[in-house]
């Protein structure tokens, strides 16, 4: 499963201590990718290297498609956009952003994430802000405070739901170019039968759906 955050992240750190319950230092738009496992069990994180090289961005044209420059800047949210698309065609589930709400830490957030995928065909990329319900504060000041670190977040997640479009407009763009490719071969002396089949082609292949669920005051955000 993959996090993505606008937390504090310690990389000196192991397991789900990496997550912080403050925004990030860069600013409370900053975005990670973090990826979690659970081996044993026991939960294990990796945060996902910011930039891909030139070499990961060529393999990514390759496989689907795609016509981005090497040599310009591209993140780490391209590669997974990509794994996750790839995952959602191959075991036909849809993909679910899943912003949580007040005092949620990161063993609440993933339970959860988990629970909604083993219920429904979905993949979970959880959305996670600086929930802590105020560290030692508790009550109305503790609701207060997340409160705050919702308002902060707003941006972060807005940020994320535009890395969100773009990624799925390039997609689809590159996938509905490799589908017009196949029935053009399939019929090149016969331009309406191409349409026609790839009208089929398309029918069966956009299944995938991206969806938004939030939860308490993951709606604030």
């Amino acid at each position: 499963m993959y996090v993505v955050t606008n937390r504090t992240l310690d990389p000196n750190k192991k397991g789900l201590a990496i997550f912080g319950q403050t925004p990030n230092e860069r600013g409370p738009n900053e975005l990670r990718l973090v990826g979690v496992t659970r081996p044993g069990g026991k939960y294990q994180t990796e945060l996902l290297a910011d930039e891909l090289s030139a070499a990961q961005v060529e393999a990514l044209n390759a496989q689907h498609g795609l016509a981005l420059d090497p040599s310009a800047k591209h993140y780490a949210s391209l590669r997974v956009a990509c794994e996750l698309m790839d995952q959602a065609r191959k075991d036909k589930r849809h993909v679910l952003i899943y912003v949580h709400g007040y005092n949620n830490d990161l063993s609440d957030i993933l339970a959860t994430a988990e629970a909604i995928e083993a219920l429904y065909p979905v993949i979970v990329v959880p959305f996670s802000w600086p929930a802590n319900g105020g560290g030692a504060v508790t009550g109305t000041l503790a609701y207060l405070d997340d409160k705050q670190d919702a308002r902060v977040s707003m941006d972060a997640l807005n940020r994320f739901f535009g890395k969100v479009r773009d990624y799925h407009e390039q997609l689809t763009h590159a996938r509905r170019a490799q589908l017009w490719g196949r029935a053009t071969s399939e019929h090149q002396t016969n331009p309406g039968a191409a349409r026609e089949r790839y009208a089929e082609l398309l029918a069966d292949d956009c299944e995938v759906t991206v969806n938004l669920m939030c939860h308490s005051m993951g709606n604030y955000v």
